[in-house]
């Protein structure tokens, strides 16, 4: 009984004008009077998903004022006690009563009230007249807490009308960019697009009746859609940027292959003009062939350009494919052809140093043997090898001769020596 006061008492005063305010304010709302049809507003007959969230909670305000006006009677006639009070003691009568009135379970609660209010079984009693009764501040609690889920609820509704229709226009006013920017990819996106506007007009419609099921409809109906579909357009447009790329790489590659058709032809010309028979000459791509490539490649570029890029990716792939065959083949060509000149410039070199090593060697030596035939091999195979016309059998077996006669000096120096 401590804390039992006057103060206490005002408190408690100011907190059930509080609740009475807050009811007051509510039932004055647009949104809860178009909600209940209150004030002569045509009621909105809720559906849906919007049917089952908000008139579970709309249909508790009537209970919630039959509760209201039990309790700020219980309050009024605590208040009234107050007033015969002539000096404040916990210990009078009055002052007892009061105490009983607002903290024990005396207030009787209505038939349903208690499953309306959603009272966990610890806050009420029933009496053995079968009568529900609570406290002043369980119901006092119950109370607040309701009207919280209430107002929110309805101020939720009331947002959603407010602001679904600027929801709709603001998703419908990104579907001509979808449209431009699907055309200028060749996308085919017009079944979605046509699907998103006849979504937009039929959540429209359903605004004033189901706005939570417009809410979520829009966001899986209409805006993981466009944002599918702009994914889908960036991607392709990473796929142009890629296929643009893959085009200029295929204009190199088209350069590589005349380069060394160029430098393929070049060697075979001179091949065939240095060495008598050359061996494993391959005739480079003609003419003919490259004009063919390059014109196919302009074909795809200029359907690229058009916009055809789908088509163009197939296209650039059969092209790459071809052009990746002949420059191989173009690379083993060019090799082939260089190849009689590379051993001809080898056995030259082999020569020359069999002939330094030899002159090396009998300069070093005190032995005197007779260089005839070692120069008149080192001149007959110098003669072959710089011919015009090299025959490169005869020129490997002079080489191999000039060799032989040079091991056999070496052998006599080391002898005499």
């Amino acid at each position: 009984m401590d804390e039992i006061s006057e103060t206490w008492l005002d408190q408690w005063c100011r907190r059930i004008a509080a609740i009475g305010n807050d009811l007051l304010s509510l039932s004055e709302m647009d949104s809860y009077r178009l909600l209940t049809g209150a004030d002569k507003f045509e009621q909105v007959r809720l559906d849906g998903v919007s049917k089952r969230m908000v008139e579970p909670v709309i249909s508790k305000i009537p209970m919630m004022w039959q509760v209201f006006a039990i309790l700020s009677e219980q309050i009024d006639r605590a208040e009234g006690l107050r007033r015969s009070v002539k000096h404040w003691k916990v210990s009078d009568k009055s002052v007892k009563e009061i105490a009983r009135l607002l903290k024990d379970q005396t207030i009787e609660l209505p038939t349903g009230a208690a499953s309306t209010l959603d009272f966990q079984e610890t806050k009420f009693h029933e009496t053995e007249m079968h009568v529900q009764v609570t406290s002043a501040e369980d119901l006092c609690n119950a109370l607040e807490r309701l009207f919280t889920e209430v107002k929110e609820q309805v101020q939720s509704v009331d947002l959603l009308w407010l602001k679904l229709p600027q929801m709709l226009a603001s998703q419908e006013s990104e579907i001509p960019q979808l449209q431009n920017q699907a055309k200028a990819l060749a996308e085919d996106c017009d079944n979605q697009i046509a699907t998103i506007r006849e979504t937009i007009v039929r959540l429209r419609l359903r605004i004033p009746c189901d706005p939570i099921g417009v809410r979520d409809d829009l966001k899986i109906s209409v805006s993981e859609t466009i944002t599918s579909i702009r994914r889908r357009l960036e991607e392709t447009e990473v796929k142009r940027a890629q296929l643009n790329a893959d085009i200029r790489r295929c204009r190199q590659t088209l350069a590589s292959l005349k380069q060394t058709r160029i430098e393929s032809h070049a060697a075979y010309l001179k091949a065939r003009d240095k060495i008598t028979d050359a061996p494993g000459l391959i005739a480079p791509l003609s003419i003919e062939q490259l004009d063919d490539l390059e014109s196919w490649l302009g074909k795809v570029e200029e359907a690229n350009k058009n916009g055809f890029w789908k088509p163009v990716l197939v296209g650039l792939q059969k092209w790459r494919s071809a052009a990746e065959e002949l420059l191989t083949q173009e690379y083993a060509a060019l090799a082939a052809n260089r190849a009689p000149l590379e051993l001809r410039d080898d056995l030259r070199g082999r020569l020359s140093a069999l002939i330094a090593k030899a002159t090396a060697s009998t300069k070093s030596s005190a032995a005197v043997l007779d260089p005839t035939p070692l120069n008149a091999a080192a001149a007959e195979a110098e003669k072959a090898l710089y011919a015009a016309r090299v025959s490169l059998p005869e020129a490997a077996a002079l080489v191999a001769k000039y060799q032989e006669i040079f091991s056999q000096t070496i052998n006599s120096l080391a002898r005499e020596g």
